[in-house]
């Protein structure tokens, strides 16, 4: 199935999907069966996708997508499932399954919005830590009666940190790719 696994909240989005098979091979086409998209998440909606060829076009509306809830982040799980069934008279085949995100539109953001992945929130927040910690801002350890409270010890924060700007980083280059714009860490070589 060719549906976007990012939608923009507000945003009109059209996709194309080709004829599939049923469990017995059997070719599924828009010839002699309708497709229907189901999505599930904080809000339901179901969308019949009109002939194209021999497979299907399917369109959201602006109004449609809009009326779907965003994720806060980019990067947060995807908060929408998706199915997609292709039916013909009493008989209905699954041609397809999976999960997509609905993103807030910028246009509609409040003052604030940081768009900041959860991975950048946490980056951000160790290395706040580590920073209070060598300025002698944070007690390592410390007890009031009974009670005892223990921070991270410098290496461990370090370590954290380290594991924190790969995952960042690699967020960054699936952006770059889903953006088109290649992978960043290639590195092109001229000879003349």
């Amino acid at each position: 199935m060719k549906i976007p696994s990012t939608i923009i909240s507000g945003d009109s989005v059209s996709w194309l999907d080709a004829s599939g098979v049923d469990s017995l091979g059997n070719t599924v086409t828009s010839t002699d069966w309708t497709l229907t998209w189901y999505f599930s998440g904080p809000t339901i909606l179901s969308v019949v996708s009109t002939a194209n060829n021999d497979g299907w076009k399917t369109s959201l509306t602006s109004a449609q997508t809009a009326a779907m809830t965003a994720v806060a982040n980019p990067s947060d799980a995807a908060n929408y499932f998706w199915q997609a069934t292709a039916s013909k008279l009493t008989e209905k085949v699954t041609l397809g399954t999976g999960t997509l995100s609905i993103t807030q539109n910028l246009a509609n953001a409040v003052a604030g919005y940081s768009g900041k992945t959860q991975a950048e929130q946490d980056l951000l927040n160790i290395q706040s830590a580590i920073r209070a910690r060598i300025s002698g801002g944070v007690i390592h350890e410390y007890h009031i009666g009974t009670r005892r409270l223990r921070n991270e010890p410098v290496a461990e924060l370090l370590k954290l940190e380290s594991r924190f700007k790969l995952i960042v980083s690699k967020e960054r280059q699936a952006q770059s790719i889903a953006n088109g714009l290649g992978d960043p860490r290639n590195t092109f070589v001229r000879f003349s």
